[in-house]
């Protein structure tokens, strides 16, 4: 018998996903969309601004620094909503404040009542096995191992969400060697960059501003194309 925790997780998660018909599997009807939510992936919480796996949020500032901000937050009970506007476009900007690996849930809520479909979604997320500073956007695919990607496809039920995947590297184990062990990689995750890697940050999320404002006013290929172009 199915534990009653297990039964409420899984109602929760029936209950908080989006109509059928929000759900676009058509890849050419991806990358023609334009963006009208970009989701940032990271923890809530003081003590995790500015450390690698919130280099999505750090992202969003980016774009509240670069666009006058429309409207002030409206909390959810699991993510933080502020709007911008892009060329007279209205953008809403999704700050989890649940945290990394349970983002799918919030986002799923506040796309239906909005009307917003996977593919008007951007989702800016960190990539340990991307170097620091190197950016790559895709349309579609599956998680590559990131829990927050994960939740996300996983709620909406579509691969086919765009996103951008910000490089923060791998750590080096006492050996010399890339580090896999899940206690090492915790630990690279939840620090600050290293000095030397902020340049490199900093450039990518200035392209990453660049980028979103592409994808607004052509298309999210247009926006890949030169995210992959120029990193």
């Amino acid at each position: 018998m199915t534990p009653f925790r297990n039964q409420f997780a899984n109602f929760r998660k029936k209950i908080m996903s989006p109509k059928a018909s929000h759900v676009h599997d058509d890849v050419n009807a991806v990358g023609e969309a334009r963006p009208r939510l970009i989701c940032g992936l990271g923890n809530p919480g003081a003590k995790y601004v500015g450390t690698r796996h919130n280099i999505g949020v750090s992202c969003l500032d980016e774009l509240l620094v670069a666009y006058s901000l429309a409207s002030g937050p409206k909390k959810s009970s699991e993510s933080t909503f502020k709007e911008i506007e892009i060329d007279g476009n209205k953008i809403v900007l999704a700050y989890p404040t649940s945290f990394y690996n349970e983002t799918g849930l919030g986002l799923a809520k506040k796309i239906r009542k909005q009307g917003i479909k996977p593919s008007e979604i951007v989702v800016i997320c960190d990539d340990i096995d991307l170097s620091a500073g190197e950016v790559r956007m895709r349309l579609t695919g599956g998680n590559g191992g990131n829990r927050g990607l994960k939740s996300i496809i996983n709620v909406l039920g579509t691969q086919h969400i765009p996103r951008i995947r910000v490089g923060i590297g791998r750590p080096i184990d006492e050996n010399g060697k890339p580090a896999y062990g899940s206690d090492e990689i915790a630990n690279w995750v939840l620090s600050r960059p290293q000095s030397s890697d902020l340049g490199q940050l900093s450039d990518a999320t200035s392209q990453i501003v660049s980028a979103i404002k592409i994808s607004v006013a052509e298309s999210n290929e247009s926006a890949m194309n030169f995210l992959n172009s120029n990193t």
